[in-house]
């Protein structure tokens, strides 16, 4: 089984761009990072905690983990996504989630390294909502998803490695160059195009459902009508002569 440490960056007000990054192995490379980096706290936006990235990088890369990153600017989510799609998927952040976690997913498909427990930073607001979305997804048998857990950097360590990442992406191009550079991050930009293909996509889905409801609807009010019409004729069969 897989394990993968999700989480964001860049999701407060005036922050330019909004990112989601994971880093995915199997528990044996897991077990080789955390004996090279060991329990050290970590916080990338914090600035006494930048000597650390270096040795940092160096466990990732040494430990050959894979990272995966999506990220988008808030504005095309704000100016793209229709009403539906806001309503259903919540902010900019659940799309990059969504769209880090099946990355993923679809990585390990491909290369049929089994299923995939995903950790989560916990904290945003709708972190419980995404985790439901993820964990009814392990219905789905070629997602692969095999458990979804919201945890904080003090449960599990791993976490600090999706915290680097994702706040390279939003705050730190240098950094997030030479993550990428090391050939071991798949990078994924949520264009404006893009937003509004996903977006009229989930509203034709949204609107199908609703025919296919009314549709329902409209049979079972006939076959209401036809029982009742039978019971009628079944009352007048019956009544005394």
């Amino acid at each position: 089984m897989l394990e993968a440490f999700l989480d964001e960056s860049g999701t407060h007000k005036g922050s330019h761009i909004v990112a989601v990054a994971g880093w995915v192995a199997h528990h044996g490379y897991w077990k080789k990072f955390l004996s090279q980096w060991g329990d050290r706290p970590f916080h990338a936006k914090d600035s006494k905690c930048d000597p650390l990235k270096y040795g940092l990088h160096d466990a990732i890369v040494d430990s050959d983990l894979n990272g995966f990153v999506a990220w988008m600017k808030p504005e095309d989510y704000g100016n793209h996504a229709n009403p539906v799609f806001k309503s259903a998927i919540g902010n900019a952040c659940a799309v990059c989630t969504f769209d880090c976690a099946l990355g993923i997913c679809k990585f390990a498909g491909k290369h049929r390294l089994g299923k995939v427990a995903f950790v989560i930073e916990d904290g945003q607001p709708n972190a419980r909502f995404i985790q439901q979305v993820l964990d009814g997804m392990k219905e789905r048998e070629r997602l692969g998803i095999a458990s979804v857990t919201l945890a904080s950097k003090k449960d599990f360590v791993q976490l600090c490695t999706a915290d680097f990442l994702a706040h390279s992406c939003t705050s730190e191009p240098e950094w997030f160059r030479t993550l990428v550079d090391s050939g071991l991050v798949a990078n994924d930009y949520i264009t404006s195009e893009r937003m509004v293909r996903m977006s009229n996509q989930l509203l034709h889905k949204y609107k199908l459902m609703k025919y296919n409801q009314g549709l329902l609807k409209a049979e079972r009010r006939k076959n209401k009508a036809e029982t009742h019409s039978m019971n009628d004729v079944n009352a007048k069969d019956e009544t005394p002569q």
